[in-house]
């Protein structure tokens, strides 16, 4: 590295502390402000357990599962999968003395009018006798693990599910009973969760509603 020395004298003149201040304030250091990778924070909640951020309000009302995919890929953001949204909901019902988390948790679960439905990423599939489900907009494939498959109306019991869940997000075949309901997962469906106490698996992808929006997801950089 080329040493910068800095001369005490300029134009026969002796120069103060306070003059080579000036100078070197003329040239500071650059600063990176590049900032195209950082998501605006203030819309969003961290989630330390799953290293993402979710968003506080949902997006994209009135497009069907499908639809809502190919409009987060275009913003560099994607939906959350059911496991990162339960760990979600326990991040947030884990700071009740947070006043703004305490609202997302009353939109996300309180049973009252009008309806509000957000979407999930997961798409099941049946080939043969054996369930597969699908993320990341059906790239990821994996087979369905051991999970309630009939429907609850009413229904399971939510603290359980938020407990105990399969690795997939579901509930699992001994899940206790409660008064979310619960619609297994069918061929060709996917899921929503809705405000009137519903986690349903099985919603047509095409559906679409003002109801239905989803929560921007976003990777910690």
């Amino acid at each position: 590295m080329t040493k910068i020395t800095i001369p005490n004298q300029m134009f026969g003149k002796k120069l103060g502390e306070d003059l080579i201040e000036k100078v070197l304030s003329k040239n500071p250091q650059p600063v990176n402000t590049n900032t195209s990778n950082q998501p605006d924070i203030k819309d969003y909640i961290y989630v330390p357990s799953i290293n993402l951020y979710i968003s506080k309000e949902k997006i994209l009302h009135n497009n069907d599962w499908n639809d809502t995919h190919k409009k987060l890929k275009d913003q560099g953001l994607r939906m959350p999968t059911i496991p990162e949204f339960l760990e979600f909901i326990k991040h947030i019902k884990s700071n009740p003395n947070n006043q703004e988390y305490g609202l997302i948790i009353k939109e996300i679960l309180e049973v009252r009018s009008p309806w509000r439905s957000e979407w999930l990423d997961a798409y099941f599939e049946q080939e043969n006798n054996q369930f597969y489900i699908y993320t990341n907009n059906k790239t990821i494939k994996q087979p369905l693990e051991s999970c309630l498959m009939e429907d609850k109306t009413p229904g399971i019991d939510f603290s359980d599910l938020l407990d105990n869940p399969t690795k997939q997000g579901l509930p699992k075949s001994n899940v206790k009973d409660g008064n979310l309901y619960y619609w297994h997962p069918r061929n060709g469906t996917v899921v929503g969760f809705s405000a009137w106490a519903v986690l349903d698996c099985s919603r047509d992808p095409q559906f679409s509603s003002s109801a239905f929006g989803v929560r921007r997801t976003k990777i910690k950089v």
